[in-house]
């Protein structure tokens, strides 16, 4: 509980010392069209900063043993090429 407590201060703080700025999504013409309401939930510089951090820290996990990155290899457009499933948290 104490992490999650550190996370979210730490995240307030950063999102009070970066200005954020709007990022243009350049869609190619080959992506089939969002259903996401840009709109609704912009897509700023701090934002996509947290989602890389969160996707690196293992804290997500039920042990936190192992982050979103032990599986979803950026060296493997962030997919599983040697196995079917995850391996996820002890094997399971």
């Amino acid at each position: 509980m104490k992490t999650r407590i550190v996370i979210l201060g730490c995240m307030a703080l950063f999102s009070a010392c970066v200005t954020t700025q709007s990022i243009t999504f350049l869609q190619p013409t080959y992506f089939p069209q969002p259903t996401y309401q840009f709109s609704e939930n912009s897509v700023s510089e701090s934002k996509v900063y947290l989602g890389r951090v969160l996707f690196y820290d293992p804290i997500l996990s039920g042990d936190s043993s192992i982050s979103c990155a032990s599986c979803h290899s950026s060296y493997n457009a962030f997919s599983h090429t040697d196995h079917k499933l995850s391996h996820g948290i002890r094997g399971e």
